[in-house]
């Protein structure tokens, strides 16, 4: 059993499929980023107007797989 996530920087650079040989994923997980938005209330809802993005302070990965043939890459990249 791996770990619960890891760093997007400790995914590795010659990661492939050893199925199909893509070089090619889907990734699923979090980051975190300073922001400002401009926002206004309707109907009791809060609306987005506009939002900048600025740093981002960690992007981590909870799941990997093959964008071609679907194989799970997970214990590929210790997860």
């Amino acid at each position: 059993m791996g770990k619960a996530y890891i760093l997007w920087d400790e995914l590795p650079r010659n990661l492939k499929c050893p199925n199909c040989g893509s070089r090619s994923f889907i990734i699923s997980g979090s980051y975190k980023v300073e922001y400002e938005a401009k926002v206004h209330l309707d109907q009791g809802k809060l609306v987005e107007d506009e939002i900048k993005t600025f740093g981002e302070e960690w992007r981590v990965i909870y799941g990997i797989e093959c964008s071609l043939c679907g194989t799970d890459l997970s214990d590929e990249v210790g997860l």
